[in-house]
């Protein structure tokens, strides 16, 4: 036993280590570890600027599905330090925040004090199995951290005084991110049916106020538009079919301990009800406590899973369920130790190290080094030369160009809502504005909508592939790998007339000799601009459409 003890006591302490290295790295190369954070630090720069997050889409700014708190918090910070480190420094803040209370709640739950200490290494481990989301300037961390503080606030005592604070938290949670509205209903249906219907009341009174205030401070501040972003662009998003089982075969394998965890508390809870009903003594006893736990995991889980089925729903939802899931393995695991002996004990300790070791990674696959600040600076390098033409945008990537513009993640939610394509970004494509536009694919929006078609017609018709960027395989970033990897620059002659399948053709020609190009640049060489591609590209060589028998 101290063996094992002492095997998932290191497995932790190496996950810590792993944690503070991608951190402190990150901090240290400042470029963007994920596709959406410049955008983020974007919209930062808009709060602390006075201006809007939530307006009509347009080519200068789109706002991403997420709601304010977590921009509010960073733009107050940014006031005293740098966008970056404000963006950073909440994250981190939040994630610690939400180790504290993992511990507290299993604690609540009934973790004596070696698993409840477990369940916060379980929470550090998590990193990986999330997205390494923990620092990053994205909402998720914050979301999580209040969702897990209002659950360990109410449950961690029996004043309602303290289950009106929790019910608040839990209805702020939303406005960092909307899985909290799960949390709140969960922790109200919970208190409900384990027969603590004045808690209920004063939980849902204290929660729903916050609501509603917040929620009708937006609705009069934006018009309507928070709504039309944080509530209406998300249900447009919609189930995948072939994402309904990501969940059950990819995810809860890969967390079988907090899986493991969640469903005995629940099943727990299930059958002492059902016992109840029966009017027979239940076998396993329960407190209001541990029912409003068992209903929290249900309605927690029932989120992941289908934040994780809609499409573009990656590893960084999870964040919704795996705190409290860290609390329910420890609250577990002292309950099947104290009934099963030093065996049982034996059991966990293995499965828990076996966690540990599961979740392990190579922290260089995530962390950038100087060959990420040197491509950044080539990058933004190329960025101002062409600036000095004109406006520049860069879809994938926001934080870089001297004018704000949108990012692709932001347009396409537009787009397959099937909203109209931003009226003063087409309009500027079709009259050649940009001096360039550095995209992660040629036909970036492509989808069935009338708005993405207008789009890629518009940029297809009005400009040409003139660079293709380097791309190395390495690149110090999580999740979806949308980098700059196309320069487009406006045509001399727009491609008027032409139908759809002829401008592919033109498109993909022109992304061949670009790629050419590139080739002949060499290795570590700064990207350039060829405009005579669009000209070779309009008369190839009769040769090439020659047939040979």
């Amino acid at each position: 036993m101290r063996a094992l003890r002492i095997i998932v006591l290191l497995l932790g302490v190496a996950h810590v280590g792993l944690l503070l290295y991608v951190v402190s790295l990150r901090f240290a190369y400042p470029v963007d570890a994920e596709w959406m954070t410049g955008s983020i630090r974007d919209t930062v720069d808009r709060v602390k600027a006075g201006l809007p997050i939530y307006a009509p889409p347009s080519g200068e700014f789109i706002s991403f599905l997420y709601p304010p708190l977590y921009y509010w918090l960073s733009a107050a910070l940014a006031r005293v330090t740098s966008t970056f480190v404000a963006c950073k420094v909440v994250s981190v803040l939040a994630t610690a925040s939400a180790g504290v209370c993992v511990h507290r709640l299993a604690r609540s739950l009934g973790a004596d004090r070696w698993w409840s200490a477990v369940s916060v290494l379980l929470h550090v481990a998590c990193f990986s199995l999330t997205l390494f989301f923990f620092d990053l300037e994205r909402v998720d961390p914050l979301g999580s951290a209040l969702v897990v503080a209002g659950v360990a606030t109410l449950l961690g005592g029996e004043t309602h005084a303290r289950t009106a604070i929790a019910g608040a938290v839990l209805g702020l949670s939303f406005f960092a991110k909307q899985p909290g509205l799960f949390a709140f209903a969960g922790a109200f249906a919970g208190l409900l049916l384990s027969g603590e219907r004045r808690r209920a009341l004063v939980l849902g009174a204290a929660g729903g106020a916050v609501l509603v205030l917040l929620a009708g401070y937006l609705e009069i501040t934006t018009g309507g538009w928070w709504r039309y972003y944080c509530m209406k662009l998300p249900g447009s998003h919609g189930i995948e079919p072939a994402l309904l089982s990501v969940f059950f075969i990819t995810d809860l394998p890969k967390a079988f301990v907090l899986a493991g965890g969640s469903f005995a508390l629940i099943v727990w809870e299930a059958r002492a009800l059902l016992a109840r009903r029966r009017g027979e003594e239940p076998a396993d006893t329960t407190t209001w406590k541990s029912t409003t736990m068992a209903v929290l995991l249900v309605a927690l889980l029932a989120a992941s899973f289908s934040l994780r089925a809609h499409r573009g729903g990656w590893q960084n939802v999870l964040l919704a369920w795996t705190p409290l899931g860290c609390a329910a393995a420890a609250a577990a695991a002292t309950r099947a130790s104290s009934k099963g002996g030093p065996l049982v004990e034996a059991g966990a300790l293995a499965l828990v190290g076996l966690q540990l070791l599961g979740l392990v990674f190579d922290p260089n696959d995530v962390a950038p080094g100087p060959s990420d600040v040197r491509d950044k600076a080539k990058l933004e390098a190329a960025v101002r030369s062409l600036e000095k033409e004109g406006d520049v945008v860069v879809t994938p990537v926001g934080n870089l160009t001297k004018r704000m513009h949108y990012h692709s993640a932001a347009l396409f939610d537009v787009l397959r809502a099937g909203d109209p394509a931003p009226a003063d970004h087409l309009a500027a494509l079709r009259e050649r504005r940009y001096a360039g536009i550095f995209v992660d694919a040629p036909f970036e929006v492509h989808c069935r909508q009338r708005g993405c078609r207008d789009i890629d017609e518009a940029m297809a018709e009005n400009y040409f592939v003139a660079s293709r960027l380097e791309e190395r395989e390495h690149t110090g970033m999580a999740g979806f790998d949308a980098r700059p990897r196309w320069i487009l620059r406006p045509r001399k002659t727009p491609l008027k007339g032409m139908t759809w399948a002829a401008l592919e053709q033109r498109r993909r020609l022109e992304m061949g000799l670009a790629a050419m190009r590139e080739q002949q640049r060499g290795e570590g060489a700064a990207p350039e601009v060829d405009d005579v591609i669009e000209d070779i590209a309009a008369a190839p060589d009769p040769r090439w459409n020659e047939r040979t028998p």
